[in-house]
């Protein structure tokens, strides 16, 4: 059988709401996968039978219907309220850098979050209109798609995840750079999807986010993921500028750019590529 995969909708929340549920989802997890690994208990078969752990704070939980948080592999999918964050690359990004961004953000009438994180990477964006999943999966349940745990190969299945979603919603042309992280167009010139992830004991969480029909001016006021010299694009943006609905009237309505319909593609994509069955948790 394949492995079981929970897909949590958390609608728009606040990253460190979202960062708290993902916490306890991933050491829920964690703590189980370290219980059972001396047994020969099967990773479907253990997914069903382990006993959901109370969580530290029950209150994360009681707007978004995740009072019984179990130990189970999740995909959580969402947008942020926007925020900045950096990952465990964070020297750069010292107090000056922050009151800096902070007075910019200000003298444009802009507000956002600014949090420092233990996921991989540089600075960049999240907000309204980005589609964000974070997979808190333990790598060793998904032995066809990702052999031996490795987690080079859980970042390209991530990778080849949102250039297939990309491809569903008419972006045909999306891939990966190699000097360069996240998935890329143009050559390399325009990028569209961003990835930082964490793993422990072979248990991740953060993940991936995709500009659908974001604000871009956003990414103006930072240097994204380190990269000089690129630009950020979206789904939204491409059909734009490239018309690439067909449509003479460069109509902006396409249903190409909704979070819900790219949220729909990626979750078939992400099955494919991991080799597992996805339910709605």
């Amino acid at each position: 059988m394949k492995p079981i995969v929970y897909v949590r909708r958390l609608g728009r929340i606040p990253y460190k709401k979202a960062l708290d549920i993902q916490l306890v989802l991933f050491e829920n997890l964690k703590s189980h996968v370290s219980s059972v690994s001396t047994t020969n208990t099967a990773p479907y078969e253990r997914n069903r039978s382990l006993k959901p752990r109370t969580p530290n704070n029950p209150i994360l939980f009681r707007d978004h219907e995740l009072n019984n948080v179990e130990s189970v592999n999740s995909l959580l999918l969402l947008e942020h309220n926007p925020v900045y964050t950096i990952g465990i690359r964070s020297r750069p990004y010292n107090h000056d850098y922050v009151s800096k961004l902070q007075k910019t953000l200000d003298d444009n009438n802009l507000e956002a979050d600014f949090v420092a994180t233990n996921r991989g990477g540089l600075i960049t964006f999240h907000g309204p209109g980005q589609l964000v999943a974070y997979p808190i999966l333990h790598l060793g349940d998904f032995k066809r798609s990702i052999p031996n745990k490795s987690v080079k190969a859980y970042v390209k299945q991530l990778e080849n995840t949102i250039i297939d979603t990309l491809a569903t919603v008419g972006l045909k042309d999306a891939h990966t750079v190699p000097e360069y992280p996240g998935v890329w167009l143009d050559n390399g010139d325009r990028k569209i999807a961003f990835i930082g992830i964490s793993c422990k004991r072979y248990v991740t969480m953060h993940g991936i986010s995709i500009n659908c029909d974001c604000d871009l001016s956003w990414f103006d006021h930072i240097v994204s993921c380190g990269i000089e010299n690129k630009a950020i694009t979206s789904v939204r943006q491409e059909f734009v500028t490239h018309n690439l609905s067909g449509d003479k009237s460069n109509n902006t309505q396409c249903p190409n750019h909704g979070i819900q319909h790219i949220a729909d593609a990626f979750c078939l994509s992400f099955a494919q590529h991991f080799d597992c069955d996805l339910r709605e948790g």
